[in-house]
């Protein structure tokens, strides 16, 4: 505001001079012209003055930076109003453009992908196993060797005999031409043994008392090695078990322990078999069996059995003449992972009603096992 006013003093002064010597200079009458100079002179200070207030106008209104504001200073200064100018416009401020906008890209969501999942490999289908017999069927189909001595024998007190082991085979249906029954003859028992044929079971069922021993019981053991199941009814041990049968019940794991013997009109609680293992599926399947009671129509007195011991192997107690006692006083054992059976009491010693269940189950049993390790 302060060089605005010194400003403004400036030409009032510089208006009052020029008028000063205007007013003093000589008038010249003849001339026409003098009062339109005069008034032309005053037009032009007063367009000049009405130019500075437009000026001072439009700078108030848009008031200069101040390098604009100290360059007219300058000019102003330096100028000399020989000549009055004519009317200034206002400078003309060129529009502002607005700036160039420049969009933000467009953000397209990507889709969010999961870890990308092989395919499942194609599995060929297993081949279908041909379905062969059931193991009902194997066991009624199997090749069954049989000696039983007490085929036509006389007990103790004279009286004779039937087979209970053809009366266990009767009941399962185990007849025919797949069982060949020798009885009691020993020489056609061992022609049997070697003649080659592939048997599934071997039953032998010395209860005569005059015994399997010798060399049978090298061909037996044999057939034993070839997984052959093997039923035994042995108690006569204490006069062959240092014989050629040792190796079969080293095999199996059992050796004789004591003797079994019984007077006369003895009391038959001393000659309850105890179960020993009741969960075997000797005394489960296909028949339960409980303890075994001796009858009072006996057939033996005298020498009635052997009581063995386990000596290593798979071998079992499956019942004996002590309760709780598996390790010996055993009169049933089982080894060769249950094909091969050991009873070393007489069968009619003891009821009817019980022993063939028994014997049904030693057959189904030992039968079962050689199937499962025999094509």
């Amino acid at each position: 505001m302060k060089d605005l006013l010194l400003r403004n003093i400036f030409i009032v002064s510089i208006l009052i001079i020029i008028l000063g010597v205007t007013c003093s200079a000589p008038i010249n009458l003849s001339s026409g012209n003098a009062g339109a100079e005069e008034t032309t002179i005053a037009m032009d200070i007063q367009s000049t003055i009405l130019a500075q207030q437009q000026t001072q106008n439009a700078q108030q209104s848009n008031p200069p930076n101040n390098e604009e504001q100290s360059q007219p200073a300058q000019q102003d200064s330096q100028m000399i109003p020989e000549q009055p100018s004519a009317p200034q416009e206002p400078p003309q401020v060129p529009p502002q453009m607005p700036p160039t906008y420049t969009p933000n890209p467009t953000y397209t969501p990507q889709p969010i992908l999961g870890p990308t999942v092989p395919p499942l490999p194609t599995i060929a289908p297993l081949p279908t196993q041909p379905t062969g017999p059931s193991m009902d069927e194997r066991i009624r189909s199997a090749k069954i060797l049989v000696y039983d001595d007490s085929y036509g024998s006389i007990d103790s007190f004279g009286r004779g005999m039937t087979s209970r082991i053809d009366d266990a085979l009767n009941g399962m249906g185990l007849t025919g031409g797949n069982v060949t029954n020798v009885h009691d003859a020993m020489g056609n028992f061992m022609s049997q043994l070697n003649s080659g044929t592939e048997w599934d079971l071997i039953i032998v069922g010395a209860e005569n008392r005059r015994g399997i021993q010798g060399e049978f019981w090298d061909t037996i053991g044999h057939h034993i090695n070839n997984n052959v199941a093997v039923i035994a009814e042995m108690w006569t041990l204490d006069s062959i078990a240092n014989g050629r049968i040792a190796p079969v019940l080293v095999g199996c794991g059992i050796g004789y322990a004591t003797d079994w013997t019984r007077k006369q009109n003895a009391n038959l609680n001393d000659y309850l078999i105890y179960i020993l293992e009741p969960s075997n599926p000797v005394f489960t399947t296909p028949n339960t069996i409980g303890m075994l009671i001796p009858t009072s129509d006996y057939a033996w007195y005298g020498d009635v059995g052997d009581r063995v011991k386990l000596t290593g192997g798979d071998a079992v107690l499956l019942a004996g003449s002590l309760p709780k006692e598996h390790s010996t006083y055993g009169l049933i054992s089982s080894c060769h992972g249950g094909r091969v059976i050991f009873q070393t009491f007489d069968t009619h010693d003891y009821k009817y009603k019980d022993v063939i269940p028994l014997w049904q189950n030693y057959i189904h049993n030992t039968l079962t096992n050689h199937f499962t390790v025999t094509p």
